[in-house]
């Protein structure tokens, strides 16, 4: 099972409105793509993602890794930046997986040395990369791997009913050079995220 936040913590944060109790970035895909499916969720590059695209990727992404992972398993996440890294985290999340955000720039030691660190046992990747091909990529790493690119379609719609993480559990693990030159992992939790978020809206007296 993937681990939580301190229960006192989770308590006192939800009372005071910093943390949400029930409320998860699967469910607020969801409502949008519900709401306005054709609105923009995720702009880069001249390429848009909308919340129904979004909220469709994460459920095929869901439905492939629930056929190899058990909740809590960790999945090595190496996409380049853009919407589809963002639905893949989605997609692990609906599964239940804890997602390893590994930089799209790391080489083959950087990669295996933190698949074998976080006990990850299964792979998202595009069809290529820098170092080769997803398949060559899987096989050097010894693990069963999703490629994206260009045949996921949006259309095809494998409803998730119901996401398998909460927003108090261990959801992501981000990795980071650290100052050690050794890559590190960070544990995150989506209230953690949630929280620097409206600290964000405050400092910077957003609306």
């Amino acid at each position: 099972m993937a681990a939580k936040a301190n229960a006192e913590d989770i308590e006192q944060y939800t009372a005071q409105g910093w943390w949400s109790r029930n409320a998860t970035v699967s469910s607020f895909v969801r409502e949008n793509a519900l709401r306005d499916p054709d609105g923009i969720a995720y702009q880069s590059d001249g390429n848009v993602l909308t919340w129904s695209d979004y909220d469709n990727f994460a459920d095929q992404i869901c439905s492939s890794l629930i056929q190899y992972i058990h909740p809590g398993d960790r999945v090595l996440v190496w996409m380049p930046d853009g919407g589809m890294v963002h639905a893949s985290y989605l997609g692990c999340e609906r599964a239940g997986a804890i997602a390893v955000g590994v930089g799209w720039r790391s080489g083959y030691k950087e990669l295996e040395h933190l698949t074998h660190r976080t006990g990850s046992i299964f792979l998202i990747c595009p069809a290529m990369s820098h170092l080769g091909d997803c398949i060559e990529v899987a096989q050097k790493l010894e693990l069963p791997f999703l490629m994206l690119g260009e045949n996921m379609d949006s259309r095809i719609h494998s409803h998730i009913s119901e996401t398998r993480i909460g927003p108090s559990d261990l959801w992501f693990l981000n990795s980071t050079s650290g100052t050690t030159g050794v890559p590190k992992c960070v544990m995150q939790t989506q209230n953690r995220w949630f929280y620097f978020h409206k600290k964000a809206v405050e400092f910077g007296n957003l609306n």
